[in-house]
């Protein structure tokens, strides 16, 4: 038989026969509690005396029941792995937030720059390459470039390859004329050369009008089959920021006004009159003799 105090939760292991039909007092090893013990079961004997007893030899007085223990640990399990759940769960919306946040950002800057295309290139020409490696060909000069031809000939006894067009502004102000890049193409569309054309001068171009451009290739490549033209949007220079004057080398002078004195007039030279030749006389030593002088029959 198992007694068990209510006061300190120590059990015990009672031989059936030491416990009376009426049921006995007993007593607490551990906390000095006494209690009666009833049981059912018929005995021979009725002790009058409490039963004083010690702990069982595998129970310890003051340890925990092994449920209870086990409940314990089962509970402090539990909260351990939710701490970890809850820390790697913290952890992982830290990172997405974070990666949400480039994303936004990159997304936006891409937008912005393919809405404002046109506007980057004019500040940065060499990103018009970019834009054309991805399908978005970018033309911040406003000009189009249109009849274009181009035939052999010679320059300067030199074989020659002459491409000539025009440029055309098809906006509605003046834009200033743009650098052209003509290159060589084989027939497999190779580049073979290329060479810049400067700005077409005379000013801006006014709206609707053409400027008309040339450019020759001298002995030009023998696999050269076509040719190309396209502005070349390294060479521009960025446009320059408007309230800004230019830097000169040098301060400027005040302006002032010299009187200079005129041309000097050309000296007048009197006109030499001719005379007749005249034998020099015999006293000078530059004289021809008498002999040379008298004629020869």
């Amino acid at each position: 038989m198992i007694l068990t105090c209510p006061e300190c939760a120590s059990r015990y292991f009672v031989d059936d026969t030491r416990i009376g039909p009426e049921g006995r007092k007993v007593r607490c090893a551990s906390c000095g509690h006494a209690w009666r013990q009833a049981w059912q079961a018929p005995v021979a004997e009725t002790l009058a005396e409490p039963l004083s007893f010690a702990p069982a030899a595998d129970t310890d007085p003051t340890a925990e029941p092994a449920k209870l223990r086990g409940a314990r640990a089962d509970v402090s399990s539990r909260l351990r792995d939710e701490a970890v759940e809850k820390r790697k769960t913290r952890e992982a919306a830290a990172v997405g937030a974070v990666w949400a946040v480039l994303g936004a950002g990159f997304l936006i800057l891409a937008l912005g720059a393919a809405i404002f295309r046109t506007d980057v290139v004019r500040i940065l020409p060499a990103t018009a390459g970019a834009y054309a490696f991805v399908r978005m060909p970018v033309n911040p000069t406003g000009l189009a470039i249109e009849a274009v031809q181009g035939g052999p000939g010679l320059q300067d006894g030199r074989a020659a390859l002459t491409v000539k067009g025009v440029e055309r502004n098809v906006e509605t102000h003046p834009r200033d004329s743009a650098p052209l890049r003509i290159s060589l193409l084989d027939k497999g569309g190779h580049k073979l050369t290329s060479q810049v054309a400067g700005p077409p001068t005379g000013g801006p171009i006014q709206p609707g009008e053409t400027r008309p451009f040339s450019l020759s290739f001298l002995d030009p490549p023998m696999q050269a089959s076509a040719f190309q033209v396209e502005f070349a949007f390294d060479a521009m220079k960025p446009p320059a920021k408007p309230g800004r004057r230019p830097v000169s080398a040098a301060p400027s002078l005040p302006s002032t006004t010299l009187k200079l004195r005129g041309a000097a007039p050309a000296p007048v030279v009197p006109p030499i009159q001719a005379r007749d030749a005249a034998p020099l006389p015999a006293s000078s030593p530059y004289a021809l003799p008498a002999s040379a002088a008298s004629p020869h029959g």
